[in-house]
């Protein structure tokens, strides 16, 4: 259907990094991709519900399309270990999807940088993702939004939002202070101007959410 279409579409950019690293054929790949897709939205309709429920929804209610979200997730997640079937493969892919937010920003510049004179380098992109993620943790957001799937609902309010835009912005200046040391004079401006396109979506994104699940307190 469509949902998946376009989620297909948005994994296969998302991954593509791990994908290469992973080594996987056409039909691996294209296995691996809808096992992604299956993941993200076999919840979609309890997490829709669970956000837009609001105070409508009681407590044994609210448990149960929590539980349901955790069980779609585990599921999905057991059947992607099972896939790759190998320890190490199993590290990357969790490796990669803890620092998803990072892996998609730096498949950005590589593809922004891929025509020009000075392409990303395969060990740059790793430090670059390196670099990013140890500026999130010491961010030390209130509530991280870098994966909204993992917000519960009453996080999603006006102050959480607000902070967690403040200082996403603060270490976007941050992460390209230090980029420096990783990226060439070309590379360098190409990634200020991701990193501010990255911010200013994740700032409307957060936007749009916020008036959708009703974060306005």
């Amino acid at each position: 259907d469509m949902m998946r279409s376009q989620q297909r579409g948005i994994m296969e950019s998302t991954y593509g990094r791990l994908v290469g690293k992973l080594g996987l054929n056409e039909e691996e790949k294209s296995h691996f991709l809808d096992l992604i897709v299956e993941r993200n939205i076999g919840g979609v309709d309890a997490f829709m519900s669970l956000m837009g429920g609001g105070d409508s929804l009681d407590e044994t209610e609210r448990a149960a399309l929590m539980e349901e979200l955790k069980a779609n997730r585990v599921a999905a997640e057991e059947e992607i270990r099972v896939f790759l079937n190998d320890e190490n493969d199993v590290a990357a892919y969790e490796d990669y999807t803890s620092k998803l937010a990072e892996n998609m920003s730096v498949s950005t510049l590589e593809s922004n940088l891929a025509a020009t004179d000075s392409p990303l380098a395969p060990e740059q992109a790793d430090r670059l993702v390196e670099l990013m993620y140890e500026e999130r943790q010491a961010a030390a957001f209130e509530v991280d939004f870098s994966n909204q799937y993992d917000v519960l609902p009453e996080n999603w309010t006006r102050e959480n939002i607000d902070s967690f835009v403040e200082k996403n912005e603060a270490m976007s200046a941050k992460i390209v202070e230090g980029a420096g040391e990783v990226l060439d004079g070309v590379q360098l401006q190409q990634f200020q101007e991701t990193q501010k396109q990255m911010t200013q979506m994740a700032k409307f994104g957060l936007e749009m959410a916020s008036q959708m699940f009703g974060g306005q307190n």
